[in-house]
């Protein structure tokens, strides 16, 4: 339990954090909490297409022309699992790429070391 003493303090030190105050300061910490994506509160991460997801969605919704919140909720599920999946390959491909990248230096890096004497 937190003192009434201690409850006071954090309260003065909250008023001294107020985040950014820029429009600029806000829109470069917008993301700071991302990392891969697979939490992400908004749907296209900086490096999406939104377009691309627009195009989706349509075609999805095109496709299957739901008439009830059942079936438009169904819609929305496949499209956000198909947005999804392919968000997922891409990270797949990235740090697969990654990790053969580290082997590859590791391994020259070995091989190519001095001969001790």
């Amino acid at each position: 339990m937190v003192s009434d003493k201690q409850l006071a303090a954090n309260r003065r030190n909250a008023l001294k954090s107020t985040g950014p105050r820029t429009l600029r300061g806000k829109a470069i910490t917008r993301f700071n909490a991302i990392s891969h994506g697979i939490y992400a509160e908004q749907e296209c991460l900086p490096n999406e297409n939104p377009e691309q997801l627009r195009a989706l969605a349509d075609s999805y919704l095109e496709r299957w022309d739901p008439a009830l919140d059942e079936e438009r909720y169904m819609v929305d599920k496949l499209i956000r699992c198909d947005w999804m999946t392919r968000r997922f390959q891409r990270i797949e491909v990235s740090l697969w790429t990654h990790l053969r990248c580290q082997e590859s230096y590791h391994f020259h890096q070995d091989r190519y070391k001095a001969a001790p004497n």
